[in-house]
């Protein structure tokens, strides 16, 4: 439940408290992975005797922002059938297990983003009614309840609410929500704590990598045809052509670009506003932080390690595999 801090001014009074916000993660692991050349989708796929989608739920698990809970967007079974639960309950202590939440991913990862927050939704809307249920009880047997300092002073003896109910403020409030590729098992618990302090602050916030290589954008022309006298139509352009179309090659400003990566995170509204406006206007995206600048909001950018690849193809799966022993003595602080 969100943390209630009372703050004392320099006459011993307490201001208003804080709120600590709720934490959700999104774990997408929906994808099929065709381009890694293996029989079983990607996040299957064993790194040092272990699969990959359990390094990288690993990470939320034991990070200290405590999540309420992990929605993992795994495949339909028409796709892949596979027992996920039976999975997860086999590989992990049972107090770990039952944070998690299974849903059913969709053909892109969009929709998968879509399923999981619509799920969050669901958990938000049902301890939302608990708190009204609750404040409306304790209305009627008190006038006014001053906040005190501690979760503890908040509650009523004679309640029967849950513990941190009693305000519908506590469940009203706007959660965090945290959207990563189960493709990238080398996040760190900094990084996390880092992309949760600047969403509360702004909103939202990414984790990126700087661009080292020269980025250039390639598009087909259609080639326009002139017809000299007495001649047949020849191109305008005097150079290599398939079936009929040329390439306009442009290079981009390497010092404006970065390269997007995950975790991506945004307060629950935010996200939520960005779907629905997506859906609404058939406009589709790679990754969240396009959906959200589609309503207009500015996500921060966050510099990621270095070792945070994601894992796509079977030299991915080389890679992750030398990083592995280092990243686990280098980045689990």
């Amino acid at each position: 439940m969100p943390v209630i801090i009372g703050i004392k001014n320099k006459t011993g009074r307490n201001h208003m408290p804080e709120y600590t916000p709720k934490s959700y993660a999104i774990l997408l692991a929906a994808g099929m992975g065709n381009r890694t050349g293996f029989a079983v989708p990607k996040q299957l796929i064993k790194l040092k005797n272990k699969e990959i989608i359990l390094h990288s739920l690993e990470i939320f698990l034991k990070s200290k922002i405590n999540f309420e809970s992990i929605v993992l967007a795994v495949p339909p079974s028409s796709v892949f059938n596979f027992n996920w639960k039976n999975f997860f309950e086999e590989n992990m202590p049972s107090g770990e297990a039952g944070k998690l939440r299974i849903v059913t991913g969709g053909a892109t990862r969009q929709e998968s983003v879509a399923n999981s927050v619509k799920y969050i939704e669901s958990i938000i809307s049902k301890k939302g009614q608990i708190s009204k249920a609750c404040q409306n009880s304790q209305a009627s047997s008190q006038a006014a309840q001053i906040i005190q300092a501690s979760a503890a002073a908040i509650s009523s003896k004679s309640s029967k609410c849950p513990q941190g109910a009693q305000s519908a403020q506590t469940f009203q409030e706007n959660p965090i929500v945290f959207i990563h590729d189960s493709a990238r098992p080398f996040v760190t618990e900094g990084e996390l704590n880092l992309l949760l302090k600047k969403t509360a602050e702004n909103g939202a916030a990414f984790l990126y990598s700087e661009v080292t290589e020269t980025i250039k954008t390639i598009e087909k022309i259609k080639i326009k045809k002139i017809k000299a006298a007495g001649e047949n139509e020849v191109p305008i352009f005097n150079m290599p052509e398939q079936k009929g179309l040329r390439l306009n090659i442009k290079t981009l400003k390497r010092s404006n670009l970065i390269s997007a990566k995950t975790p991506q995170v945004f307060k629950y509204e935010i996200i939520k506003n960005a779907i629905e406006k997506a859906a609404a206007e058939n406009f589709t995206s790679t990754d969240d932080v396009s959906l959200v600048e589609n309503i207009g909001i500015s996500a921060t950018p966050v510099m990621s390690n270095p070792m945070n690849i994601k894992i796509t193809s079977a030299i991915d799966l080389e890679i992750a595999e030398l990083l592995l022993s280092k990243f686990d003595k280098r980045f689990t602080d």
